[in-house]
């Protein structure tokens, strides 16, 4: 800060003595300022190997301009930069960039400069891992997680005894977080699971995400209710569909799956067969051979609280407990052991 209020404080002298001699004035505004972001070390390393591998000279250095990547960095996206040299500085008529300095950058960018080769002992960051920790993130930032590690548990439906409840319910009211959800949820489905013909939402809260999805997708949408209502092979369903449909089930949030279980059973009833169940989060920490697809566990959430200084010291020791033995954290506090 104090460099930068020394250079504004240099450039409106400047300014100054300039529009005294000429006979103009200089208007600069009010200054901006954004927070520095650190690039990712795992991508500055990967971009350090394929530079080295293909026999680009490379420099590692500091911007002090603002770019789009330092507002990704600071909301937790894992970012990396490449710079090209310019001979007469950017942003400027007489900027000259060199095309061949371009076209390997862009080879550097995608990885081909080395032929496609692996880099060994660089952790390059999956998908997943960009989905787990924007899922936790937006999580955290919505207020979404609650705690209770002292005094009475939350105690959930299926008996389980918890410190912890996540209410994704929240996050149908936020926009920007709702599409980066149902943007993300797209492209792990997409990655994990094919060959299904609609979409099925678990009454209550797998509804609404269930009903984005189905409309990004183009695909029949159906609900799944907990109880049946009249009679026949659809009376526990909103909607219609043929013996043989392929779904995908959508519920927000699984604790030990059995809720789950549940509406896949009654898909099976109505003569559907079910590719793959997803949730947004996926607690992973109760004893159960149950396989879900999720963006995150609840070892996300908690990692990015911790990140975020959300949880002090006490809750997050007794919530870390509980992750290493949730069937033993919930029986001394009278919940259940074991399904």
């Amino acid at each position: 800060p104090k460099t930068l209020d020394s250079f504004g404080a240099l450039l409106q002298s400047e300014c100054e003595q300039v529009g005294e001699k000429r006979g103009v004035a200089f208007d600069l505004g009010p200054p901006s300022a954004t927070a520095p972001a650190e690039m990712s070390p795992n991508i500055v390393e990967l971009l350090e190997c394929i530079c080295t591998d293909c026999g680009t000279d490379f420099e590692i250095m500091p911007s002090g301009a603002g770019h789009d990547s330092s507002v990704f960095a600071n909301a937790g996206v894992p970012s990396g930069m490449i710079f090209v040299r310019n001979d007469k500085g950017s942003h400027n008529p007489h900027e000259a960039m060199d095309f061949d300095d371009f076209f390997q950058a862009t080879e550097i960018l995608n990885g081909d400069a080395d032929g496609g080769r692996q880099h060994e002992g660089v952790p390059v960051m999956s998908d997943a891992r960009t989905w787990a920790m924007e899922t936790a993130r937006i999580i955290i930032d919505n207020d979404c997680l609650y705690t209770r590690t002292q005094g009475d548990p939350f105690f959930f439906s299926s008996g389980w005894a918890s410190p912890v409840f996540i209410d994704c319910k929240k996050l149908i009211s936020a926009p920007d977080a709702r599409n980066a959800l149902v943007r993300m949820a797209l492209e792990r489905i997409s990655d994990t699971v094919t060959g299904f013909d609609a979409v099925a939402g678990c009454e209550l809260t797998g509804i609404p995400f269930a009903t984005l999805l189905a409309d990004r997708l183009n695909l029949p949408l159906t609900v799944v209710c907990k109880q049946r209502k009249g009679f026949g092979r659809l009376a526990q369903f909103e909607g219609s569909f043929e013996p043989g449909t392929a779904f995908v089930l959508i519920d927000d949030l699984a604790t030990d799956g059995m809720s789950e279980a549940v509406f896949e059973a009654a898909l099976r009833r109505a003569e559907a067969s079910i590719v793959g169940t997803f949730v947004l989060v996926d607690h992973a920490v109760f004893p159960t051979k149950r396989q879900l697809i999720s963006l995150a566990t609840l070892e996300d959430v908690i990692a990015a609280a911790e990140a975020a200084n959300y949880l002090g010291d006490r809750e997050l020791s007794e919530i870390n407990r509980f992750i290493a033995d949730a069937a033993q954290w919930s029986k001394q506090r009278g919940g259940i052991t074991t399904l």
